[in-house]
This record gives structure tokens, C-alpha cells and sequence, in this order.
């Protein structure tokens, strides 16, 4: 093996071990972005089923309405 040879093939080597950490950062980088898109989901999945009370004052049901005015007719 000559010495042209044996400093291609160690080129050869670097680009690949390049490649493999490249795949890993997109690999790492996917990973990441699906998470956050899970935890987004998440958050919005919870507070649909657990609104605050700001948006609860704007749901007026009659039985909302009812209580309401219950409690203010008491004064």
C-alpha cells in the first residue's frame, strides 16, 4: 500500500466519522424539536381541560347566569 493510498483512505475515514456526527446533531436536533412540539401540545391539552378562571367568566351558561344572579340579588 502506498502512501497515497493509505492518506486517502485515512481522508475517507474523517468524512465518515464526519458524516456519523453530523447525522448525530440532526438526530439531536429532531429530537429536540419533537419534544417541544410535545410539550406544546401538552400544555394545550391541559388548559382546554382545565381553563382558567379568566375564560371561565366568558362562558355564560344559563345556570352561570342563574348563580349570578343569585348571589348579587342577596345584597
Amino acid at each position: 500500500m502506498s502512501r497515497s493510498e493509505s492518506s486517502r483512505k485515512g481522508m475517507l475515514k474523517e468524512v465518515g466519522n464526519f458524516m456519523s456526527g453530523k447525522k448525530t446533531v440532526i438526530a439531536l436536533i429532531s429530537v429536540v424539536i419533537i419534544a417541544v412540539i410535545l410539550i406544546v401540545l401538552s400544555i394545550q391539552l391541559f388548559y382546554k381541560n382545565h381553563p382558567t378562571q379568566g375564560s371561565k367568566a366568558y362562558s355564560l351558561t344559563p345556570s352561570t347566569v342563574q348563580s349570578i344572579i343569585i348571589s348579587n340579588s342577596r345584597y
